[in-house]
C-alpha cells in the first residue's frame, strides 16, 4: 500500500502544481489583454491628436511638422484623383447633398432629389475619349450590368425617365417616385 499512497501523494502534489501554473498564465494572459486594450486606447487618442493638430495647423506653413501635413496633402490629392477615376469607370457622379452615387448624366439625386452639378463641355469630351479607351471586358461587363437593370426599372409618371426601381426621386425632373 506505500507504492499506491505515494502515487497518490505524487499525483496530488502534481496536479496542485499544474493548477497553480494554469492559474498564473491565465493571470498573465488577462494582463497582456489589459496591456494591449490599454495600448489600443493610447493609439486612438494619438491618431484623435494627430487630426486635431493637424486641422488646427494646417495652414500655417512654417512648422516643424511642414514634410508630414505635405505627405497628407498628398496623399488626400491622390485619394481624390483615385476616387473621381472610379467614378469615371463607373460612369457615375457623387450627390453633394446625400453622398449617394448617380448616374453621371443624372440632373437629380435619385435618392434625395437634390439639383446635381452638371459638368462643362469639355470634361464630357474628354469622358467620352477616356470611355472610348476602355477595354472589351469592361464595356462586356457594364452591358451585362445594364442588361440586369433594364430588367429592374420604372417609369416617372411626371417625364417619362426610365430608372432604377429603387429609385426615390426621378434623376431627370426630381420628382418623388413615391
Amino acid at each position: 500500500m506505500d507504492f499506491f499512497e505515494k502515487l497518490t501523494e505524487t499525483f496530488a502534489k502534481n496536479s496542485k502544481e499544474f493548477a497553480d501554473k494554469a492559474k498564473d498564465y491565465a493571470e498573465v494572459a488577462k494582463l497582456h489583454t489589459k496591456i494591449n486594450a490599454a495600448n489600443t486606447k493610447i493609439n486612438e487618442s494619438l491618431i484623435t491628436l494627430g487630426k486635431a493638430y493637424y486641422d488646427a495647423h494646417k495652414n500655417d506653413g512654417n512648422t516643424e511638422f511642414e514634410a508630414i501635413f505635405e505627405e497628407i496633402h498628398k496623399a488626400h490629392l491622390t485619394i481624390r484623383k483615385c476616387q473621381e477615376e472610379i467614378q469615371k469607370i463607373k460612369n457615375i457622379k457623387i450627390c453633394e447633398k446625400c453622398g449617394e452615387e448617380v448616374s453621371a448624366d443624372a440632373t437629380y439625386c435619385s435618392h434625395c432629389g437634390a439639383k446635381l452639378k452638371t459638368t462643362d463641355k469639355k470634361e464630357e469630351s474628354d469622358d467620352v475619349v477616356e470611355e472610348a479607351e476602355v477595354n472589351q471586358a469592361q464595356e462586356t461587363k457594364a452591358s451585362d450590368l445594364e442588361e440586369e437593370a433594364e430588367k429592374k426599372t420604372v417609369i416617372c409618371p411626371s417625364c417619362g425617365q426610365e430608372l432604377d426601381a429603387d429609385a426615390e426621386f426621378c434623376t431627370k425632373c426630381g420628382s418623388s417616385m413615391k
